[in-house]
């Protein structure tokens, strides 16, 4: 159940956390103290959901503490994890941009703290300042180029690169925020690098084996940095268990 927080955030606190992420930094600061000033901060369960695939656009989301991912669902059944989302990060804005329901699941991978300005404050708020419309379509573009770079990614890199890259970031922006290591489970990092859970589990124990990661129940935690970037360079010492799959 989604409720309002019992431990009140001051506005300086929000601050901190939202300008670590470049594009909250850089909007001007008249736009930073609406959304903040205006936004409402809530708690989230392990496993809520905060909207669903289909949901009617209900805010501008951005995530001040926990994980949020963002899954869809196939036709035959499987849940496919498109994005994990860490502290700084936004989200929803695709669905209030376009005025279309979205297009995927949000969940809280674990206890949650996001700030929300409803969808009716972030219309009145375009409606009253039009020039910022093109902050938003920034926020956009973002997204846009990360995705086809994926795209490429995924068509030419062999899976140790595409996962050796996820972890190094995802462990990045863990480090940057201060925040615990990501909650992964094989079946989300699967998803995020267009591979079968099987194929990535047999990836992630042979990294293991040569004390590159160390896995706990749902953690994927970086022990050597280098011998990762490696990997994710494509260095062919990293690629031995891509060639055992067919």
């Amino acid at each position: 159940m989604t409720r309002a927080t019992t431990n009140p955030v001051t506005p300086e606190r929000i601050f901190a956390v939202l300008d670590q992420d470049s594009w909250f930094a850089a909007l001007p600061a008249a736009l930073k103290d609406v959304i903040v000033r205006h936004g409402c901060v809530r708690d989230h369960k392990a496993g809520e959901l905060l909207f669903a695939a289909g949901d009617e656009p209900d805010g501008l989301y951005a995530l001040l503490s926990g994980q949020i991912n963002l899954v869809s669902n196939t036709c035959a059944g499987r849940q496919i994890t498109q994005g994990v989302h860490r502290p700084g990060a936004w989200f929803g804005y695709l669905a209030l941009l376009d005025a279309r329901p979205h297009c995927q699941d949000a969940a809280a991978a674990g206890p949650a703290r996001t700030l929300r300005l409803s969808a009716s404050a972030f219309r009145r708020v375009l409606r009253d300042n039009p020039a910022w419309h093109q902050h938003f379509t920034q926020l956009l573009c973002g997204d846009v180029r990360l995705i086809l770079a994926m795209l490429v990614d995924s068509l030419t890199s062999p899976l140790s690169s595409r996962l050796a890259s996820t972890l190094l970031d995802m462990s990045a922006v863990a480090a940057d925020c201060a925040a615990a290591a990501p909650r992964l489970t094989q079946e989300t990092l699967a998803g995020m690098v267009g591979a079968s859970r099987q194929t990535v589990n047999r990836q992630l124990r042979d990294w293991q084996a040569r004390n590159i990661i160390r896995l706990g129940y749902g953690v994927v935690t970086v022990v050597d940095r280098a011998a990762l970037a490696s990997a994710a360079n494509g260095d062919a010492g990293f690629r031995r268990v891509d060639h055992q799959v067919a």
